[in-house]
This record gives C-alpha cells, structure tokens and sequence, in this order.
C-alpha cells in the first residue's frame, strides 16, 4: 500500500486529489487489458467518456503515464481510441462569463482546478478536435454548449514559442470557437516547464503569480507564421539569459530552434521572413552558422516528411486491411440465433380484494377471493435514469445534486469538532459558526485563545477553549479590524499564551492582517488563502474570520448576504473545515447580530458562541446551537489581567443552587401572582395566570412550567398542582406569598 502511495504522487497535486480524481497505479496485465500496452504506470480515468469503437464499445476511456517512457513515447491509451478531453471532478461550477482554461496534460488541469481554475485538459496541443475535422473533442465542446464560457485560455508549456506545430493548432481553434482565444504564456526562465511544477515549487502565492503571466490575444485573421512572430518575438530577449537550470535549457532551446526553422521553410506555413528571423537570432545567441543552420533545417524538415509519409502510409494500409476484413466471406457455418428468453409474468404482490397486501410467505392464496399471490420471484429492477444528453447545460448541477442524495449505507464518517468549550464540542467540520458580542466585549480575544489552543501545552490558559490538530493542517485567521501593529500583537499573545517563546507560531497558523482591504478583495482573497493552505499543509483545520461584515458592501442586502454566507459554506464542505465568522451585535440589543448577514449566519451557523461583558469580565455562552447548548452557567469568563498583559480566565463565585437564574419578564409575571389556595385544577390556574398577568393560554402554559422548574408548584397528579410556599426563598418576590397577610389558604 505504501508503494502504491508513493507511485500516485505527482508534483503540485494533492494526494487526496489524485485519489478522488481516481487516479491509481496498474501492473503490466491490467494496463494492457486496459490500453492495450503491456506497460506499468498510473492509470487516468476519463470521467464520463467512453469509447466509440465497435469492438469496446461504451467502455471507459483510459490514458496511462508509464512508469518508463519507451520508443512510444511516455502516455498510453487503446489503439484507435481516438482524442477525448478530461474535465477533472474537483473543476469549479461554470458561472456565467467565466474562462476556461485549457491544458495539454492531466496532471497540470488538476493542478488548476485544485488552485481553484476552470481546468480542463486535452492530450497535446492538436488534440483539440476530432480526427481530421473542425469539430471540438467531446466534453470541450459540452463545456462551450453551456454558455457560460466567456473566452477560453489556452496554456502550453514554456517552450510553445519554439513549436512549429502550435501556431498552426492555435489558429485553428480560434477559427472554430465562439468566443475569444487567448494564450498564456509561461516563462521560460522559470522554475519548472509547465504549470504543475511551476505549482509545486510556490507553496504560496501561485494564484497572484498565475493571474499576472501575460496573455497573448489570437487575431482570427492571422496566418499561422504570423503568431509564431508574436510568441517568438516575446522571448528573444531572455534567450541570452537561459541555462542549464532554467526551465528552457540551452540544449532543448538549441534543437527547437533548429525545429521551428524547419516547419516554416516550405508548405502550406511558408514565410521566409520569419525563418530569416529564426536564423539571425540562432546565429547571433546560440553560436550557428548561418550556412551550418539552414542545412540543419532542412534535414529536420526532410525528417518530419518522411515521418509523416510512413505514418500516412501505415494508417492506409491498416484501413484498407480493415476493408479486405469485411468483404471476406468465411466457410464455417454461422451460428444459430438464440432462441429468445421466455417472457417473465409480472409479480402480484397482493390480491384483488387487498387483504393479503402485507404478504411475507412465498406463494399463498388469499382465502376472500382466492386469487394466488408469487412471491417466489423477486422485482423487476428499477430501470436505470436516461442520461442528460452531452449538451446538457445543467450537467454539471446535475453530477452536483447526484453527489449530494442521501445514500442509506455505508454511513459517513462524523465530522470532528474543530474546538471545545469546557469539554462542549462546537465547531465540527463542513459547518459554519459565528462568535457575536457588542464592541470592545472581547471577541478578538475569544479568538486569539482558540488558535493558541491549537498547539499549546495542557496547563496554557487558553479561556476555556480546547483543541486539537494532530496532522497539523492549517488555521487561517483573517483579521479585517486592527492595525497591522495590534494585529501582530494580537498573535505575539497567541504565541504567549500557548507557551512559546520570541512570538513564535507553529508554520500552519496563517494569520493575515487585512485591515483597509475592500469588500471584494476580501471575498476573493478567502478562496484563494484555503485553496495555497491545502496544497501546502494537505488539509485545512479551521478559519477564523474576524470582521465577516467587512466581506459584503451592504450587511443588510439578503442578495448579498445570502449568496456570501452560501459561499463559505461550499467552501468549508469543499475544504472540510469548519469558517468561524466573528460579527458585532447591534446597540440596541445586545443578542441581534447586524443587519440581514447576523440573521443569516443565525440561521445557518451550526454553532452561536455570544459574549456579554459585565464590568470587567467577559461570558461565554451559546443558548441557539444546532447540537448541545452551552448555559450561561457553563460558559468560561475571563477579564484583562494587566499583569500578564492580555486575557486571562477568571474563577466564577460559587452561587447556591437552590436560586435558579431566570429571566426579567419571568420576574415580572411572578410579581403579578396572588395565590389565594393551595391546589389548583390546571384550567383553574391557567386562567388565574391569564387574568393576573394578562398573557396568553400559550405563555400561561410557560409560566407554569418556570414555577414547576423553580420548585413554587409541585404535580402530584395530572392536572393537579399545589403550591409551595414553604419552597420559596428571599429571592421569590413577595408576591408570591399567599394574600392573606400571612394566614393559611382557605382549603388548607
């Protein structure tokens, strides 16, 4: 299992996306019953693709990378499969304008996705469109029927500028797709020669670096030799800078250069000045000889000739070895048809008169009408869903919707909780939670105690928070309010808290001071920090986002805000963590988060930790979670110690448990009572509740129940309650007490 570990590794790509891509390794056998190449090496699913062949036909298509590239090159796939393009499962939704990138290889338009691209990929840079036509590979061309593409980008590798075959390709389709084409351009001084590896040597920053390359807009009415003029003249610069460790090497820059000579010299792509810019800058920074090179070229070009006139010569004969095949008549007898299955009775699962229609035996007949029911035979199969057709526009909504319907077995495995309240689990994962309480209540605080208690030592005082993250997968924290100043503050007391020392932080708590970013910077930024996270830490603990109402324009815009708040959602199912929003209360009360975002994340948030400041010292509390509450009663308290410069946990006074906190307008409707008898029926005291307190049936009922928890009522039977007054303490309003100045009730 280890080996087979190791083998599926790929650079700037994830395991668990190998893995959910369905990536896996083949032996020699399987391959070749799979390719058709006896040859080991990682086996690539196509996703949704079959094959057309009659032979193998409505199989799925597979591409193999071998583990050694041989005379055949380094990629495997069944003879006469044809070009099929892969839309990789971890792909963002399509939304409406958006750009679709295309990429010659597997490995690279996963690397994309997983950065949070619209990535698909083809098998080289002429494998855009079926054999021989003008029409686009399969699911490309279900991705340009949708609608939503707004231009598509297509990205080669470093040396495309040197290939005499991609400009040709490159026109071709811009000729053939409805929107624009644009081409990005890799540096060849980089670190890596395609995007993959470019990927996996920036563990952070890759989506700023990949959104700034420069792009190259292809003009439909250009000839070939023309954009080749275009990409070549944007290199020769750096020509003179290239090495032996630079992702164009001297060696490989030498040889294409001599190749794209060659593909310009005659034919169809002929232009003369462009091979005399070739030559003059071949001579002046790679040491040719002008005589030397053009000799070079044209033996390439001579080469290329004889390579294409033997393959032409190859795949004629196979096709006329194919029509010999079916012109030939054969000796043996053919073989008699099969006589045709007899036809199944449909199954009677009950009888006409419907009172056998709970049957469990095997064939019984219903004593009322005599009809037998069979059971001995099981259902028909439900007939199987007709598939969207290709040019489905809402494929891509339906695979979502497949993805998400409830399956009975096997069970998913339980969210883990993120964090812990005095041993109350909160925060578990694909959830959303929220930290709400008035300015200056301490939330910033309640924030920096639970990253630190990510990492620090059982005895850190981390204010009643507790957790764990044993694979050290990444805590982003997103402050949007301090200074970079009281940001770093902020975290230097994280560090303290947890027990280091210079104001060191474990490498996964990413931290970043956003203060004074816009409502859209901020929005796009969050996508961006989890997507750089995973691919470097392999997983994403939790994020902590403090200031949620700076990521939308108008808190009160439920447009907006509904779309945000579904947003991060996808995002903490995408990732399978938990998004920790931390928003103010409203002055005027202190429970009402603001505007439309407060009563959304209300509604969506798994957990609701809320913080009230009295004097001094800060509660923690949660009364309106999806799982269990946290009372006031339970909840950590802490305050400002100035001794240790930052907040520290304080010990709550012991309270008798005999006087139960309950609410003011509970206090005022006890004030309101008059007992004048001891038992009451229960329409007897509900309508003297009713009439003293001037409430409702419904919220009489309530009262009832208070004074049944606070021990004033007690139930002997149903229906009956009798009153307590020997239960009531000097916290019960005098009220409470019987009318009478003090004398027994009347049925004592």
């Amino acid at each position: 299992m280890l080996q087979r570990y190791i083998r599926i590794k790929r650079p700037g790509i994830t395991t668990e996306t190998l893995l959910r891509e369905g990536i896996r390794w083949v032996d020699r056998n399987e391959a070749f019953k799979l390719v058709g190449q006896p040859c080991s090496g990682l086996l690539i699913p196509y996703h949704e693709v079959m094959l057309r062949g009659e032979l193998r036909r409505g199989e799925q298509f597979y591409r193999l990378r071998k583990d050694v590239e041989d005379e055949y090159g380094k990629y495997a796939q069944l003879s006469d499969s044809g070009a099929h393009c892969l839309v990789p499962k971890t792909m963002p939704p399509l939304t409406k304008n958006s750009t679709l990138y295309v990429i010659e290889g597997e490995w690279k338009a996963m690397s994309l996705c997983e950065a949070g691209y619209h990535a698909i990929a083809v098998g080289g840079i002429t494998s855009c469109f079926d054999k021989q036509s003008t029409q686009l590979v399969d699911r490309f061309a279900e991705q340009i029927a949708t609608g939503l593409v707004g231009e598509v980008q297509f990205i080669g590798d470093c040396d495309t500028a040197l290939l005499a075959q991609f400009a040709p390709a490159m026109m071709k389709l811009a000729k053939n797709l409805p929107c624009p084409l644009r081409l990005v351009r890799l540096p060849i001084l980089g670190s890596g020669k395609g995007i993959d590896d470019i990927r996996e040597s920036m563990p952070a920053g890759f989506n700023a670096f990949f959104n700034s390359l420069p792009r190259v807009t292809v003009d439909k009415s250009w000839v070939p030799s023309q954009l080749s003029a275009v990409l070549f003249r944007m290199e020769v610069d750096k020509f003179h800078q290239i090495s032996d460790t630079t992702a164009l090497t001297t060696t490989t820059a030498r040889k294409k250069m001599v190749q794209l000579a060659a593909g310009y010299i005659s034919g169809k792509h002929e232009s003369q000045d462009f091979v005399t810019e070739v030559t003059t800058v071949a001579v002046k920074l790679f040491g040719f000889k002008p005589d030397e090179f053009a000799v070079l070229a044209n033996a390439e070009r001579k080469k290329a000739q004889d390579a294409w006139a033997e393959k032409k010569a190859k795949r004629a004969s196979k096709e006329q070895a194919k029509a010999d095949y079916k012109t030939t008549s054969f000796s043996s007898p053919a073989k008699p048809a099969p006589a045709p299955a007899p036809a199944v009775p449909s199954l009677q699962w009950s009888c006409s008169c419907g009172k056998l229609n709970r049957i469990k035996q095997r064939g019984v007949v219903c004593g009322s009408c005599s009809v037998q029911v069979d059971l001995r035979k099981s259902p028909a199969p439900a007939p199987a869903p007709t598939p969207a057709p290709a040019n489905d526009p809402d494929s891509q909504l339906r695979a979502l919707l497949a993805s998400r319907i409830y399956i009975a077995n096997p069970e998913p495995t339980k969210p883990e909780p993120r964090y812990f309240v005095n041993d109350i689990e909160i925060c578990t994962a694909c959830n959303l939670s929220s930290i709400a309480a008035a300015p200056k209540a301490g939330k910033s605080a309640a924030s920096s105690a639970m990253i630190a208690s990510t990492f620090a030592s059982d005895d850190a005082d981390c204010l009643g928070f507790r957790s764990k993250n044993p694979d050290a997968w990444a805590v982003i924290h997103i402050d949007t309010e301090q200074s970079p100043y009281d940001h770093w503050k902020s975290i230097a007391n994280v560090s303290r808290r947890a027990g280091c020392e210079n104001n060191e932080v474990p490498p996964w708590v990413l931290s970043y001071c956003c203060a004074g970013m816009t409502a859209l910077q901020l929005r796009l930024s969050i996508p961006i920090l989890l997507s750089d996270a995973m691919a470097k830490h392999g997983g994403i603990h939790s994020v902590i986002i403090d200031g949620i109402a700076d990521c939308v324009i108008n808190v009160n815009d439920d447009e907006e805000c509904n779309n945000f708040i579904a947003e991060l959602h996808a995002l903490a199912i995408k990732y399978n963590t938990n998004v920790i929003n931390i928003i103010h209360t409203n002055h005027s009360d202190s429970k009402k988060k603001r505007g439309h975002l407060g009563s959304q994340l209300d509604r969506k948030c798994e957990t609701n930790l809320e913080l009230d400041k009295d004097g001094e010292v800060s509660l923690i509390y949660a009364d309106r979670n999806r799982h269990a509450p946290i009372s006031k009663s339970q909840g950590p308290q802490f305050a400002y110690d100035k001794v240790h410069k930052m907040h520290m946990s304080v010990v709550k006074p012991a309270t008798a448990t005999s006087a139960p906190r309950h609410s003011s307008k509970l206090d005022f409707y006890i004030s309101q009572l008059h007992f004048s008898v001891r038992t009451y029926k229960s329409s007897e005291l509900k309508a003297l509740i009713r009439e003293q307190c001037k409430v409702e049936l419904r919220t009489a009922g309530t009262i009832i129940s208070e004074l049944l928890k606070l021990g004033k009522l007690s139930q002997k039977a149903r229906g009956t309650y009798t009153y307590a007054p020997n239960m009531c303490d000097s916290s019960t309003p005098s009220s409470c007490l019987p009318s009478a100045h003090g004398s027994e009730p009347k049925n004592g």
